[in-house]
């Protein structure tokens, strides 16, 4: 497939950037250095909480957030929502009281804080990768994640100087559940819908930006995972070779 008049390229974060798979015993680690501390429990029960509540938050959150795709919504806000699940589910699996809401949010909010630094887990490469990129294109992320979050995480990585502007659901009030994510975000980068390329491990997301005008790829490993006729690549380091360019 080729691919052509591309001005800028949209890049999802997890799957794309950061590899959630090696992230997310991260995540669990640090669950269990922050909270016993504060609120008891050992460091294995916040572990072991933290692995059984997530999927369920999650799909509360995500349930909760496609019954209002493309409504204007104030997304820290939304995210507080989830932050409050997030830690009273596992206090329930850990068996200590759940602080006040007040509280409790506060607590969750410090706990994303400290850890959210330190669980970035770039694929191999992706510095120089970025970089190669960044010589030829103007970089956008387009992540679902917040973007003061994605500041934080792309600095860690070493790549954040490589992106013209982080997109996250904040900055155009919508979660990536349909056609006006892209649309948004487009508009307010002042990109062109068909100068921009958009790569997601999402072949729901991939579809929506297609349909808000844009070229796309499917990032995925798994060769069966395809979108119609999308291009679909095994990860970023395939993307130069794709767009005829060399990584730096």
């Amino acid at each position: 497939m080729r691919f052509a008049g591309i001005s800028a390229i949209f890049l999802d974060y997890d799957g794309v950037l950061n590899d959630i798979e090696a992230a997310q015993p991260k995540w669990r680690r640090l669950v269990g250095e922050f909270f016993p501390g504060r609120l008891g429990g050992s460091p294995e029960a916040w572990r072991h909480a933290n692995r059984q509540i997530f999927p369920g938050v999650y799909e509360r959150s995500v349930a909760r957030l496609a019954a209002q795709a493309g409504s204007h919504l104030d997304m820290p806000s939304e995210m507080d929502v989830y932050k409050l699940d997030w830690l009273r589910s596992m206090c329930a699996i850990v068996g200590v009281a759940s602080p006040l809401e007040t509280e409790c949010l506060a607590l969750a909010r410090e706990a994303h804080a400290w850890i959210i630094p330190q669980v970035a887990s770039p694929f191999p490469g992706v510095p120089g990768i970025i970089a190669g990129l960044a010589s030829q294109h103007t970089l956008f992320t387009a992540s679902n994640g917040l973007s003061g979050e994605l500041a934080v995480t792309l600095q860690s990585m070493a790549i954040s100087p490589y992106f013209r502007r982080l997109y996250g659901s904040d900055l155009v009030h919508t979660f990536k559940f349909s056609p006006a994510y892209y649309e948004r975000v487009f508009e307010h980068a002042g990109v062109k819908p068909d100068e921009a390329l958009v790569l997601d491990d999402n072949p729901s997301c991939v579809m929506w930006a297609r349909q808000a005008g844009a070229q796309a790829v499917l990032v995925s490993r798994d060769a069966g995972m395809q979108e119609g006729d999308v291009a679909r690549i095994s990860g970023l380091g395939d993307l130069p070779g794709l767009l005829g360019i060399t990584a730096g």
